[in-house]
């Protein structure tokens, strides 16, 4: 057995969404063992997520988060608090 990588040999099959499934199939390959990561057809979750942060991010940089892309105006506060991605 190589300590460096002491699951070596092992097959895993990851089936985690999210956060905490995909971390540990990682820290699993890191320690040797082939992951095999099976999604639903629209992926994980997760990347999705990760694309409507962004957007939110940038839109913040910009100073044009909380206005309306069509009107221009303000968004209601409580819409913003309810949907946060929906600017």
């Amino acid at each position: 057995m190589n300590t460096d990588r002491p699951l070596e040999g092992l097959r895993v099959v990851e089936m985690g969404q999210l956060l905490a499934g995909p971390f540990a199939g990682t820290v699993l390959g890191y320690f040797g063992a082939e992951v095999i990561k099976v999604e639903p057809p629209t992926g994980d979750p997760i990347r999705q997520w990760i694309r409507d942060l962004k957007s939110a991010l940038i839109r913040i940089e910009n100073k044009t988060y909380g206005v309306c892309r069509v009107t221009g105006k303000l968004i209601n506060k409580k819409r913003l608090e309810l949907v946060p991605h929906a600017t």
